[in-house]
């Protein structure tokens, strides 16, 4: 054994609803509350409008206002020091 447990190698696999979304988007992901997860959101066009380390407090679940985002594509990366995953989404109001 390598010394690399399972738990970090396996997808980090997470949801995003709903999707459109609206004024909210709620994250539910695999990956344990005591790893470093950074979630970033950028639109189509790069321009990061999200990130913090703090989504996932104690939980695998979390929620993000989209109040301020004007309505479009974007993307939504989680990432952890082993691996980063993304999923897109649509804010429509």
């Amino acid at each position: 054994n390598v010394g690399i447990e399972k738990a970090d190698i396996i997808a980090a696999s997470f949801t995003l609803s709903p999707n459109p979304a609206a004024a909210y988007i709620y994250i539910t992901t695999a990956i344990p509350s005591n790893k470093k997860t950074t979630v970033t959101i950028y639109d189509s066009k790069g321009q990061e409008y999200f990130r913090s380390k703090k989504v996932f407090a104690n939980s695998n679940k979390g929620v993000i206002d989209l109040f301020s985002f004007p309505p479009g594509i974007y993307f939504c990366r989680l990432s952890t020091f082993f691996r980063s995953e993304t999923l897109k989404f649509i804010i429509s109001r």
